[in-house]
């Protein structure tokens, strides 16, 4: 079982992120999260970016959230 430190929640042991808010499971997880269309960096407990409010991403989640219309 995975535990998220971010919203507290628990999922499969094998998840690389939370199947709940998309937060990294794993020690070696980024640090930032950044917006896909303006490249905007934030902290990793930020969602939407300012200047746009597209949905911030991980690094390695970009696949799994970037296909929403």
């Amino acid at each position: 079982m995975s535990h998220c430190t971010k919203c507290q929640l628990n999922g499969p042991a094998d998840a690389r992120y939370c199947h709940h808010c998309g937060h990294p499971l794993h020690e070696q997880a980024p640090l930032q999260v950044s917006c896909m269309v303006c490249k905007a960096v934030y902290a990793p407990d930020a969602v939407f970016c300012i200047a746009d409010g597209s949905r911030l991403v991980y690094a390695g989640a970009v696949a799994e959230l970037s296909e929403q219309p």
